[in-house]
């Protein structure tokens, strides 16, 4: 039996919830939203953790669980959550934070653990755990506008978020960008910029699922702000950049990861960073390979 944890109607969670049901699995669906209706038991006996989780009137031993699809949001970003009295406020709170410690602990396979998940919030951190598989670009990081601006009169320069919270890439033109100041407040994260072809890559345990992306949009995710195309096919890697991906999965701790790549047009390999929660259905639906079945046979012990 397989726990998914978040927000039922998201994508991702959706599609491996069809997954499940596809390979004749059974799901417990554990929404956040609806908090006053969980319960939670978890107790510690001779070094093993025992405990019970409800949902409504339904009740289900952690043991039960062979997996876990953990796609929780903090819960104090619940719509729900910000109208509560102080003391339902962390009443709650503090029954996500114990399933939460369940999932960090337990013996189930999880997709993904939030410690792992962590490396992401840093980008300078996760960059350097890269450095051992893939190249990385030239980098800094910096709220110094001075030294932003001596970065790039040596090189075209992209920019984004140096944290978790989710940016779009531009390319930074240092004669005009009057907004260059800003950083002042905001340390950001300056990049080489490469001229290649961009991939994704999402990695289930020991499977690899590869994406060519064709796009004139540097953020080839919001491309239609430009009015541009983006073309995404499945595309099948060579051995050794397969294996660089599962290591780096590995590494990083992470049974699901969705890695972005890059192939410089002189066959260099860089990755900019990896995401350990992937929202991979855009990827699934444009190239139909089998991410939410991996993850679902994974999570069933049926790999």
């Amino acid at each position: 039996m397989i726990l998914l944890y978040g927000i039922p109607g998201e994508k991702p969670f959706e599609m491996v919830a069809d997954a499940i049901e596809a390979i004749n699995g059974t799901c417990v669906i554990l929404d956040q939203r609806k908090f006053d209706q969980i319960d939670f038991i978890l107790q510690i006996r001779n070094g093993c953790m025992q405990g019970e989780l409800s949902i409504g009137h339904l009740s289900y031993g952690l043991s039960a669980f062979s997996g876990i699809y953990n796609r929780a949001i903090d819960f104090g970003s619940l719509p729900a959550a910000k109208h509560l009295a102080p003391e339902a406020y962390k009443k709650y709170a503090t029954l996500f934070d114990k399933i939460n410690q369940w999932i960090e602990c337990c013996d189930s396979k999880v997709v993904n653990r939030i410690s792992a998940m962590t490396s992401n919030a840093s980008k300078p951190y996760q960059l350097t755990l890269i450095s051992e598989f893939f190249m990385v670009p030239d980098t800094v990081i910096t709220n110094d506008t001075e030294e932003a601006e001596a970065f790039g009169k040596t090189n075209d320069v992209v920019y984004k978020s140096a944290s978790s919270i989710r940016s779009i890439v531009h390319k930074m033109d240092f004669a005009t960008n009057a907004g260059l100041k800003k950083i002042r407040n905001c340390p950001t994260l300056f990049q080489k910029k490469l001229e290649g072809t961009n991939f994704r890559v999402h990695v289930v345990d020991s499977n690899v699922f590869a994406a060519k992306i064709e796009s004139d949009t540097i953020d080839y995710r919001y491309s239609n702000l430009e009015g541009n195309e983006t073309t995404i096919t499945s595309y099948d890697l060579n051995d050794m950049i397969k294996q660089k991906c599962i290591s780096l999965a590995q590494r990083l701790q992470l049974p699901f990861a969705g890695i972005d790549l890059f192939e410089t047009y002189k066959g260099e390999w860089f990755c900019f960073e990896v995401n350990p929660s992937p929202g991979f259905s855009y990827f699934e639906h444009a190239t139909r390979l089998p991410i939410a079945e991996a993850v679902a046979k994974y999570l069933s012990n049926s790999q």
